[in-house]
């Protein structure tokens, strides 16, 4: 590991990282655990504190099921606001090209 790499903040965010996948449905603390294969209280504190930040939230997982961690939906406001920056900067690249070539760039 790098000498300036923090362990738990590489663990949180490859936790934090995992939630995003198989489209944002999330995964149980148990799925986390042995995944990443931590003990539980370490998940714990790692989602707690995650969850405190705003990062992720907990759904409530019903009768005798284990509840679910998601990516919180503030923190998708973030990566919308994102896209909107980054379709921002494509568009100055066509409308430079166009300026340039007098032609449109298809996508």
């Amino acid at each position: 590991m790098a000498r300036h790499q923090q362990p738990a903040l590489i663990k949180a965010m490859g936790v934090w990282k995992a939630l995003s996948e198989n489209g944002f449905r999330g995964r149980t603390a148990t799925e986390l655990r042995i995944e990443f294969d931590m003990p539980k209280s370490t998940c714990w504190r790692i989602l707690k504190t995650l969850e405190e930040g705003n990062w992720v939230v907990r759904k409530p997982g019903g009768r005798q099921r284990e509840d679910i961690w998601q990516i919180s939906p503030s923190f998708l406001e973030v990566l919308a606001k994102y896209r909107q920056y980054m379709m921002g900067r494509v568009q100055g690249v066509k409308d430079e090209y166009r300026a340039v070539t007098k032609e449109d760039l298809e996508a």
